[in-house]
């Protein structure tokens, strides 16, 4: 007998262990049927997954009266289920797109404002809904942009904070909880239009292939899962390189090789040597750009260079490659140009941090007299995992605690910014002013991850530890940071 869509989101729930009993859900609800049965769905279970709820909607504002429309509905509907919510507008439409399409502006912008309404609620994991078709029709485009393995992997149930249950039910599943659940979800009206590549494969490409195969839908999820599987196991392979080349010729403060060898880079087959040069750049390298540091590295001369993204290229020295990065025309040296993908931290599971090879694992330790059996943390007096602030021995990064007051929500994972500070005891300190007190190289400035809230840094692991935004009298307890890394 066929599972029902209810048994399948259930299975996914607890196979991926998306959520823990204490965890805020923060679910992204457009009021579509993707994320409105999300939404039911996690409302049923809510007692007995033990989890607490809260939705946030972002008007994207280009569909005028309509858009409109759908948030005063988001907003009615979540007051009669008794979710919490917060509505958002996005003014970017009506800006220049620097590049992007219009498609991939709104995207960055809904992921930014569920980004700060996690930031700001102390959510656990944002809950998409993301489904089956959704995936079958992403290794499509993929597969027509030239993806490899990494690519044709697809959406992946859990990636940082965000989760997505439904991605084992189809579109049809969907609609028929929708209707047997009385449900009556909006109309988006955009996604008739013909005018984007994923509704061209959706109303003329998918249904050709369903013809050809009536189970498309399901066989594409299984080839992902798949693709997903072996390329793990890739990394791993290629991080387990790379640390046995950092081991011999020095890392970075990410743990990755300084520079690349030639000579381990030559030893590798191409499939693993491809893939250490993209985890070594922590850049987006399309195949283009990796062949083009593959092609250095065999055959180019000492000093010659191959460009790659974000105005940063890799040159050949006598003996290894080298990551560097030009300064543009009218920019101080120093100053930051790019930064980490930022996304929040997480009480609930360990959260990946791809840039430098490791995983951040955060905890709650409560003051004692508030502990109820928990561990609890003896306060930032007597604590072993405090240490004295500033520069810090390179056998103490891997653990921080910092005293907190859960309701100003969680800190961030993220690369330097412009106006960034540090708090000491004597004072504040601007970041790009530290970096250069403690000499630390121009590139390594670029590459650094960071603990932050707001432009105050809390944490660079490997470099410093600095003054938190509370005292301990502030404080509910602390929390307790540990940086593990993959090996």
């Amino acid at each position: 007998m066929a599972r029902s869509m209810v048994e399948q989101v259930l299975e996914t729930l607890q196979k991926h262990k998306m959520v823990r009993r204490g965890d805020l859900v923060l679910v992204a609800f457009s009021g579509g049927p993707d994320s409105l049965a999300l939404l039911h769905l996690l409302k049923s279970w809510q007692e007995s997954l033990g989890i607490d709820l809260y939705a946030a909607h972002l008007d994207h504002g280009l569909r005028g009266e309509a858009s409109a429309q759908d948030a005063l509905w988001v907003a009615a509907l979540c007051r009669e289920w008794g979710v919490p919510c917060t509505l958002g507008y996005w003014e970017g439409h009506s800006q220049p797109l620097r590049g992007r399409s219009p498609e991939e502006a709104a995207r960055q912008a809904r992921l930014d404002f569920l980004q700060e309404t996690m930031r700001k609620t102390g959510a656990a994991v944002i809950a998409q809904g993301h489904h089956g078709d959704d995936q079958a029709e992403t290794l499509m485009i993929r597969l027509l942009n030239g993806a490899g393995t990494g690519g044709l992997g697809g959406i992946r149930p859990v990636r940082g904070p965000y989760i997505r249950p439904l991605l084992q039910v189809t579109r049809r599943d969907i609609m028929e909880y929708c209707r047997d659940n009385g449900l009556e979800p909006r109309q988006d009206d955009s996604n008739l239009s013909d005018d984007y590549l994923r509704n061209r494969l959706r109303h003329h490409v998918m249904p050709l292939l369903k013809e050809l195969n009536p189970s498309l839908i399901s066989t594409f999820g299984r080839t992902a899962q798949v693709l997903q599987s072996e390329d793990d196991y890739l990394d791993r392979l290629a991080r387990g390189k790379m640390k046995r080349m950092a081991d011999a010729a020095g890392s970075r403060p990410n743990g990755l090789p300084e520079d690349l060898p030639l000579d381990g880079l030559a030893a590798e087959d191409p499939v693993l040597a491809r893939r250490i040069i993209r985890l070594w750049s922590g850049l987006p390298m399309d195949f283009g750009s990796v062949e083009r540091v593959m092609r250095l590295a065999a055959d180019g001369r000492t000093g010659s260079q191959a460009d790659l993204t974000g105005g940063y290229y890799v040159r050949k020295t006598y003996s290894a490659l080298r990551l560097e990065r030009r300064i543009p025309e009218g920019v101080p040296a120093g100053e930051p140009k790019v930064s980490v993908m930022p996304f929040m931290v997480s009480l609930s599971d360990p959260v990946p941090i791809p840039a430098i090879q490791a995983v951040l694992a955060v905890r709650w330790l409560p003051r004692p007299q508030e502990a109820a059996g928990l561990q609890a943390c003896p306060g930032p007096k007597v604590c072993p995992a405090l240490q004295p602030e500033g520069l810090i021995r390179e056998d103490h990064e891997a653990c921080f605690c910092l005293p907190w007051n859960l309701a100003a929500g969680l800190p961030v994972v993220r690369g330097r910014r412009p106006g960034d500070w540090i708090q000491f005891s004597y004072g504040r300190k601007k970041l790009k002013e530290w970096f250069i007190d403690q000499k630390i190289p121009y590139g390594q400035r670029d590459s650094a991850v960071l603990l932050a809230v707001g432009r105050q840094v809390l944490w660079i692991p490997g470099w410093l530890r600095a003054k938190g935004p509370f005292t301990a009298d502030q404080s509910d307890g602390c929390l307790f940071f540990e940086l593990r890394k993959i090996k």
